[in-house]
């Protein structure tokens, strides 16, 4: 585990997945899934999820723009696409 600053972090993440080459990570370059292509099964599964009442309540209200906290953003960010959304400065 490193620390970094969090403008860094993606930078970070790029330089061990280029040192290191996992090879259970699906993605080569760090904090896109640029051209990566789900499987028929995977996009089943991700159609039919089903969310809370108090989860698409949250949903909704981002959408329009009524929420402010950047926790909350980033949350619901999570959940409607499956990853969470990160700005970095080079």
């Amino acid at each position: 585990m490193e620390y970094c600053d969090i403008n860094y972090v993606i930078d970070r993440e790029q330089y061990y997945i280029d040192l290191l080459k996992p090879e259970y990570n699906m993605f080569t370059k760090a904090g896109s899934s640029l051209g990566f292509k789900y499987s028929p099964e995977t996009l089943l599964l991700l159609k039919d999820r089903k969310f809370s009442p108090e989860a698409l309540a949250n949903l909704k209200k981002v959408k329009k723009g009524f929420v402010t906290s950047s926790y909350l953003i980033k949350i619901n960010h999570l959940l409607a696409t499956g990853h969470i959304r990160t700005k970095h400065k080079k």
